[in-house]
Parts: C-alpha cells; structure tokens; sequence
C-alpha cells in the first residue's frame, strides 16, 4: 500500500516540473544577454525588461522590440522589419527557439 501512494506522490509532485511556462515567467527569464556559450565572445542578444532587445555580433548590431504571447516570441528591428515568431522555451541558462532547437546560453556575469 505505502509502495503505490509513494508514486502516486512522486508523480505528483514532479507535475509542475513539465509544465510550461506561463508568458509572465518567460518574460521574466529572457532578460539579460546571451550568446552562443557562457563567454558570449562571438556576440550577444540581450533582451531588457522593457520589451526591447539589442544584437550585437562583431561589427554588426541591431535593436528592435520583443513581446512573448502563448510562449511565443515575437518582435521587430528598429526599423520595422518584424522577426520570425518562434515558440520558445527556457531551461535553466540554456534558451531554445523553435522546433529546430536552436539554443542560446545565458552570458556569466
């Protein structure tokens, strides 16, 4: 009897863990930069709590505006070029675009 209510507990209690989500939480853990690995040495995308965002890759930057909507990314440059939507997910330091995975990882401080 104690063997089945255990795994029913750990079930449960693992339950909020494969959520998704909410857009409140994504908004919240998107800000700061990221890069390609933790050094961010080959560039950065930083996203500010405002809801704008900035691209700096070698001599190249862009900025724009970002929002998040049904976990959702969505945006456009500064001069009104609108980005790809794309779902988006954020494990820990490591965030992944869309079904081809693609990831950026949180730059250390």
């Amino acid at each position: 009897m104690i063997k089945p209510v255990l795994a029913a507990l750990m079930f449960a209690a693992s339950a909020p863990l494969a959520l998704a989500a909410s857009d409140d939480e994504l908004r919240a853990a998107i800000v700061g930069a990221w890069g390609q690995d933790s050094t961010c040495t080959s560039g950065t995308l930083t996203f500010s709590a405002d809801g704008t965002f900035a691209l700096a890759r070698g001599e190249d930057s862009d900025t724009g505006t970002w929002q998040i909507s049904g976990g959702v990314l969505s945006g456009a440059t500064s001069d009104g070029a609108s980005r790809p939507d794309v779902n988006l997910t954020i494990e820990g330091d490591t965030l992944v675009f869309g079904e081809m995975e693609e990831t950026l990882t949180r730059c250390a401080p």
